[in-house]
């Protein structure tokens, strides 16, 4: 009787084990990140093969070391298990855009916005995937619909900026540029950006100002010493 009760005991023990385990190795596949997270990926997904959360978040992983091929071979793997993961077709459509496949990417961010229409990330990305095709229209109405929903998302409203400047409407884009660096003054794309709508209309000593302090925050900003130049050299003819 006593080896009938030692046997479930441990047959408990070692079921509780597996499944603290599993919640480790999922938790550090979602926290950590790098090598040791595709290692703790790799765990989770031996132990729970139908977990598409740890294959989407290895995806990621993956995609942040260059390897394209096995990201987004993670994230379709991933919305096989759930085809409702919007998350994994926004980041396997970012995966496709820095593969260059951006006719790709759109679908699979149209994908992500018919599952969630208020997926404010996957808006984003579909508006700088048309910014980058020269679909400057298409790119603006993602970014418009981006900051409705979240009016401090920074990075569509510095790129609608660059938007409008592609567009000529410099005056615009300038507008934008200003609201950027009202919501973070160090945010130097948004400093770059508006020192070269400055150049466009020849405020020359306005654009110094915004490359200078760009380079107070980088002073190895290639782009930002470029540009102080430019400015520089029109400015005195």
């Amino acid at each position: 009787m006593f080896k009938v009760y030692f046997l479930a005991l441990l047959s408990f023990l070692l079921i509780g084990s597996t499944r603290a385990a599993l919640a480790d190795a999922k938790r550090d596949c979602e926290k950590l990140s790098g090598d040791a997270a595709i290692h703790a990926c790799d765990q989770a997904i031996r132990q729970y093969p139908h977990d598409a959360v740890s294959y989407a978040n290895r995806g990621v992983e993956y995609r942040n070391k260059g390897d394209l091929d096995r990201a987004i071979a993670d994230f379709t793997k991933a919305i096989e298990i759930d085809p409702k993961f919007a998350a994994a077709y926004n980041n396997r459509g970012i995966a496709n855009g820095m593969r260059g496949e951006s006719d790709r990417a759109i679908r699979d961010f149209d994908q992500a916005i018919k599952i969630n229409p208020n997926y404010v990330e996957a808006l984003y990305s579909r508006g700088l995937t048309y910014h980058n095709k020269g679909l400057l229209d298409r790119a603006i109405q993602d970014y418009d619909e981006a900051i409705k929903l979240d009016p401090n998302y920074i990075r569509a409203i510095s790129n609608r900026g660059n938007a409008y400047f592609a567009k000529g409407q410099v005056d615009r884009a300038i507008q934008d540029f200003d609201l950027a660096i009202k919501l973070d003054p160090n945010y130097r794309d948004a400093l770059n950006n508006r020192g070269r709508a400055y150049i466009d209309q020849g405020q020359y000593d306005r654009a110094i100002q915004d490359f200078d302090q760009v380079l107070k925050l980088d002073p190895k900003d290639a782009e930002a010493i470029k540009n102080r130049a430019m400015a520089i050299a029109k400015k005195n003819n």
